[in-house]
């Protein structure tokens, strides 16, 4: 084999020494930082108590690009330890551009209002090991217009809840996320229930005892949507099932947190047969106040 063909692999091999020798050096990983810090969901719910008085302000861009057109939507974010075990949770999004590709229309402004509460029911940690289960609920209003076209709003209230399981480690973080999306009528309009599953793998790449952490995480995101109904007629159009991978990156200090990843479809079948997600993308800023 030749120099400049042994190069590309002996870089390869040294890469993955590198990493091997820093990963195993005890530089508390996932723990360099405190919870609120920590490595934690971009596309799932959920995993959001930190403890007392600690508040967040996020913004969260996202871009959806699908067989119907191109949305642009800011959500920003404000999360409130209000004890130890139970944070609230607020944000509103906007439309900063919802587009159409048939009418070529676009539409701005207000998205729904949401209100939640997660609650920590339990939670375990050590020096090599965290644990934590939560149960959230969360309340929809329709502050968005379904007026314009596209519409900025579902028109309708919306309940959810939710229950995640977290475990973490110095070099590992896994996940589960169940919850379930339920919407009520409107002008004899009912949009059908949403089933999801949501889970997690994450793995610390490099940190800094009490100044940063960096690591990578892969969800996996499950979606089922039963049929909308008219009245008492269920429109056999409505629902589907969805199935995406989602990896991220994300960087930390003690204040600020950045988390960007995209969700790529794996399987999709709708029963609006023309409809297709292409591409989801995130990104997360976060500032965090110590309490």
């Amino acid at each position: 084999m030749s120099i400049k063909k042994r190069f590309p692999l002996t870089l390869f091999i040294l890469t993955l020494f590198i990493c091997r020798m820093t990963w195993a050096m005890d530089n508390g990983g996932n723990f360099a930082l405190p919870p609120s810090q920590q490595p934690g969901p971009l596309f799932s719910f959920g995993q959001n108590v930190n403890g007392k008085n600690i508040l967040q302000l996020q913004l969260i861009p996202n871009q959806l690009v699908d067989s119907d057109g191109n949305d642009l939507l800011l959500i920003p974010v404000a999360t409130w330890g209000a004890t130890e075990n139970l944070t609230l949770i607020y944000s509103l999004p906007v439309a900063l551009d919802f587009s159409d590709n048939t009418s070529q229309m676009h539409s701005r402004g207000l998205s729904d209002l949401s209100l939640a509460a997660e609650y920590q029911f339990f939670s375990y940690s050590s020096s090599e090991e965290q644990t934590q289960g939560t149960l959230m609920g969360q309340l929809t209003l329709p502050s968005g217009s379904i007026n314009t076209y596209p519409a900025t709003g579902l028109g309708t209230e919306s309940l959810f809840i939710g229950a995640t399981g977290s475990m973490m480690s110095q070099e590992w973080y896994v996940f589960l996320s169940p919850g379930i999306y339920y919407f009520l009528p409107h002008k004899e309009l009912r949009l059908g229930v949403v089933y999801l599953f949501e889970a997690g793998l994450g793995k610390n790449i490099y940190s800094v005892p009490n100044q940063s952490i960096f690591s990578a995480l892969l969800e996996v995101e499950l979606y089922y949507s039963s049929r909308d109904e008219a009245g008492r007629i269920v429109d056999r159009f409505t629902g589907g099932q969805f199935f995406a991978l989602a990896p991220s990156l994300y960087w930390a200090n003690k204040d600020w947190g950045i988390q960007a990843g995209i969700q790529i479809p794996v399987q999709q079948q709708w029963r609006q047969t023309d409809y297709r997600q292409n591409l989801y993308a995130s990104v997360l800023i976060q500032r965090t106040f110590q309490g």
